[in-house]
């Protein structure tokens, strides 16, 4: 299908913050689209995004926890708001955005709430409990898998790694061919009797990894 020309006299800029809240870590990113009318005068007109560009990325954290059923959602929104603060922003600049919450945290007996005071705050924002399909198509899409296979007609699968889950996603000629979710991640193991063994992060020191940990993971 030929790409439909811009109307130059519309366009607009949005700044937009994406909020990842997984098992093992929190980020965030800002960035500032440009979207422009597509179509001509006997079309009916469609807006699409012409630009993206980054204005900040955050460090990323590990995802703070009350306990291992609860997301701390007093520190991650604490946290949230530093973060605009050091990008020079407020929630009243932020035209739109999303909080995606991936892996075990969206287990949690509060993500739901957690998310939801997120983007009530903000307004504007599209709430999402990621599940493994989505999870997975997400991380293809951001690694840029999904543009590779388009651009060389290839098939490629990403793999994401997470601290619950590893999600796999099959791309071909741009679009996703199959999806699939293991219960194995860098914290976690399910089992098919249903019983999980979890581990925690561990410090590494001096460039070597801490005492026991190679055990912890592979026994």
């Amino acid at each position: 299908m030929p790409r439909r020309d811009c109307d130059p006299k519309v366009r607009d800029s949005l700044t937009s913050i994406g909020i990842d809240i997984g098992t093992t870590s929190t980020c965030l990113i800002v960035s500032r689209l440009t979207t422009a009318r597509l179509g001509g005068v006997h079309a009916l007109a469609s807006v699409e995004i012409t630009g993206r560009e980054v204005l900040y990325r955050s460090p990323v954290i590990f995802t703070p926890l009350l306990d291992e059923a609860r997301l701390d959602g007093d520190a991650i929104f604490a946290w949230v708001r530093e973060q605009l603060r050091r990008a020079n922003l407020t929630w009243g600049s932020i035209d739109s955005g999303a909080v995606i919450i991936t892996g075990e945290s969206a287990r949690r007996e509060n993500a739901r709430a957690v998310v939801e005071r997120l983007s009530g705050d903000a307004g504007r924002f599209v709430v999402a409990t990621a599940g493994p399909q989505l999870e997975a198509i997400l991380a293809g899409r951001g690694s840029g898998a999904a543009a590779l296979s388009r651009e060389q007609n290839l098939r490629v699968l990403n793999l994401d790694v997470g601290g619950g889950t590893t999600n796999g996603a099959l791309f071909v000629g741009g679009e996703v061919e199959a999806t699939v979710c293991a219960h194995v991640g860098g914290r976690r193991r399910s089992w098919a009797s249903g019983s999980n063994r979890g581990t925690r992060p561990t410090r590494r020191r001096s460039g070597r990894s801490a005492p026991g940990w190679r055990r912890r993971c592979t026994s």
